[in-house]
């Protein structure tokens, strides 16, 4: 809600990292307030069928570059940070 995302705002020092684990009705809207500078994303090799989507569609277009893959056994993490200067574009 515009509320919470309002007193996030209110309370972020640049200098501070906030870790968010959630789906797209959190996600989403923190994309949408610009709050993300980094996205890590851990992917399982396993289909869910009717899981939560992590995107919505309905967010912003933004751009991030990919800068690191990890792989813990069967798991993948993708460390993706922000492409300001294609956003400008």
């Amino acid at each position: 809600s515009d509320e919470i995302i309002e007193g996030l705002k209110a309370e972020l020092d640049k200098a501070k990292n906030v870790f968010v684990i959630g789906g797209n009705s959190l996600v989403g809207p923190l994309l949408d307030a610009d709050l993300f500078d980094v996205l890590i994303i851990q992917m399982a090799p396993v289909i869910l069928g009717k899981g939560i989507p992590l995107f919505t569609q309905k967010e912003g277009q933004r751009f991030y570059q990919l800068d690191e893959v990890r792989q813990f056994g069967p798991f993948a993490e993708l460390v993706f940070s922000r492409n300001i200067e294609k956003d400008r574009k």
